[in-house]
């Protein structure tokens, strides 16, 4: 018997905080996964000796990984090119995962190809608040571009969707992919969940309560502040902060173009123009109702809403203009762009 077939989950846990922190997460999936006859991979860049050594006499169940050179993106990787199972739960180190008492474990064994995704009860919570509120909504519409739109409405500000058990090809590519993006603004999850959610449906598992810690995400200081530094990190300027929509949808343009992709020609393109509505709306609302935010890019405003009013069929007009005003924000960006989205391309044609 093989290992997919022995365990349905591997729990994929890169992690970078010192073990005073990081203990009692990881410690929870171990416990979670021995009782589920799940598996559970770390793969740590802390370069914490300490760390390493607590680690050293694990269960079988767990693969313990020590790299402190890796990046946060070379970190996951590890983690899932570790993983040997169908489906995958990615958790953070200031996470917590366990068994819902008296609810029978979740039967990975029932779910169809047209599922995409099972997500746990996901419970927000603050250290020294306590919960703040749970998400354990399902996504249930046929059509591709439909599940996106509902996502739209009922994520309300968490993309905490994210910390579900996904299929684990689906979202190693997707990530593998990130290796190569043009810049790392570290948020890439909200265009991660918006195009595995085009792939497949959205079920809930009522047996497993996944503890999801907001951390700096808290209070709107804490988010600002982070956001700043996240886009100060990757290069850009703080004027970039205000097209962070436009920024996410050119991810989710170029993953509907991936391999793992399961959607028709047509629902291809009906998801490149959901994407356009979530992500571009916004933009553009925003540039409509907080102008000054957009002080000095009026005109790469006006090329935006002209373009979105007559668009091609594939949108690459449209994704052409997108990548012109990221390098407007960074020069060099829209020909890492457009090199990006064609190595994706025809890597996906290839096959």
């Amino acid at each position: 018997m093989n290992s997919r077939q022995a365990s349905p989950v591997t729990i994929c846990i890169p992690s970078n905080r010192p073990l005073a922190l990081a203990k009692g997460p990881l410690e929870s999936a171990i416990r979670f996964a021995a009782e589920r006859n799940y598996r559970v991979v770390i793969s740590d860049n802390s370069g914490e000796g300490a760390k390493l050594a607590h680690f050293a006499d694990r269960p079988d169940h767990v693969t313990f990984l020590f790299d402190g050179e890796l990046s946060p993106t070379a970190n996951m990787l590890a983690c899932l090119d570790a993983a040997d199972t169908d489906f995958i739960l990615p958790m953070g180190d200031d996470d917590y995962v366990e068994a819902v008492d008296g609810v029978p474990a979740f039967d990975f064994s029932s779910v169809g190809p047209e599922v995409a995704a099972v997500r746990p009860l996901l419970e927000v919570f603050a250290v020294g608040e306590g919960v703040l509120r749970t998400h354990s909504f399902t996504i249930d519409a046929e059509g591709a571009a439909d599940r996106m739109y509902e996502y739209r409405q009922k994520v309300a500000g968490d993309n905490t969707l994210y910390y579900s058990c996904f299929r684990r090809d689906d979202f190693r590519e997707i990530v593998g992919m990130l290796d190569g993006h043009p810049i790392s603004t570290g948020d890439m999850d909200w265009a991660l969940v918006y195009s595995l959610v085009a792939n497949g449906k959205v079920v809930h598992d009522p047996s497993t309560r996944f503890r999801y810690d907001i951390g700096k995400w808290r209070w709107a200081e804490g988010i600002e502040a982070s956001i700043e530094a996240i886009y100060r990190t990757a290069g850009l300027p703080r004027e970039a902060i205000a097209f962070e929509h436009l920024f996410r949808f050119m991810d989710s343009y170029v993953f509907a173009f991936r391999r793992t992709s399961r959607l028709s020609d047509l629902e291809r393109i009906k998801t490149l123009y959901a994407g356009a509505v979530i992500f571009l709306g916004h933009t553009l609302h925003s540039a409509g109702t907080q102008p000054q935010k957009f002080i000095g890019f009026e005109r790469e405003i006006a090329m935006l809403r002209a373009v979105l009013k007559e668009p091609d069929d594939y949108l690459v007009d449209v994704f052409g203009v997108c990548a012109q005003i990221a390098d407007r924000l960074k020069p060099g960006l829209h020909d890492r762009y457009i090199r990006w989205f064609a190595a994706v391309r025809d890597l996906s044609d290839a096959e």
